[in-house]
Formats: C-alpha cells, structure tokens, sequence
C-alpha cells in the first residue's frame, strides 16, 4: 500500500540571508592569504620557494663547473692532459677515481650540443641532464 505525502510547503520555509559582499569579501581574502602560505601541503610556500631557489642555484653551479673544467682541459696540451685527473682531483678535494668520473662527465655533457646552456639556464634539471648522459 502506498500513500502519497503532501508536497513540500516551499512557502513556510525560512529564506536565507544572502552573505553581504564585505563579509564575502572577508572570506575570500582569508582563503587566498591561507593559499598563498601553503602550496598543497603543510610546507609553506615560502620554504618550497627557498629549497626550489637552491636546486636552481646548484643546476647553475653544476654548468659553470662542467665549463670550466671542459676549458681547462681543452686549453691543456696532450702530455698534460694525463695530469688532468689529478690536478682536478686536488682543485675538488676528492680522490682521483672521483676525479676522472667528474672529468668523463663534464667532457660528456660538453660533447651533446645544447646541454650545458639549459643547465645554466635553470631550464634542465642537473638530475635530468644526468639521465641524459647515463
């Protein structure tokens, strides 16, 4: 058995106030200062701003190092070539193994046209320009 209820009374239902525009106002000023402080996720904006700003500064450093040691080692005659790694290695303060990975690499990204100016340029990532290498 079915029974029919009476249609809503849209008549006796109270109306709701419309927000005032100063208020609305307020509330969309706190929602886009709350957005500028966080960017999706509990650090604030700020902070990924800094820790983006470093890894640029770092890809720059990168290519100015991978041009420098390039033009060292192209300025160099043959017979001092054999010296590079070692002179590399004390100019960094690593070992010669480490050396003669980080000479291989900068004379690589100075071999593929067009990799050390996106580098410098903060356009490609030192991680991505790495892959490429790899």
């Amino acid at each position: 058995m079915t029974t029919r209820t009476a249609g809503t009374n849209w008549q006796g239902l109270p109306v709701p106030e419309a927000m005032s525009p100063e208020r609305l106002a307020g509330l969309v000023e706190r929602e886009v200062e709350r957005s500028e402080r966080m960017l999706f996720t509990v650090t604030p904006a700020e902070e990924l701003h800094s820790i983006g700003r470093s890894q640029q500064l770092a890809d720059q450093a990168f290519a100015q190092q991978v041009r420098v040691i390039v033009a060292a080692y192209n300025r160099s005659c043959l017979e001092d070539r054999e010296f590079a790694e070692d002179e590399l290695a004390l100019a960094l303060g690593v070992g010669r193994m480490t050396a003669r990975g980080v000479l291989r690499e900068a004379l690589g990204f100075a071999g593929l046209p067009g990799m050390v100016e996106p580098l410098h340029a903060g356009m490609l990532p030192q991680r991505h320009a790495r892959a490429g290498l790899a």
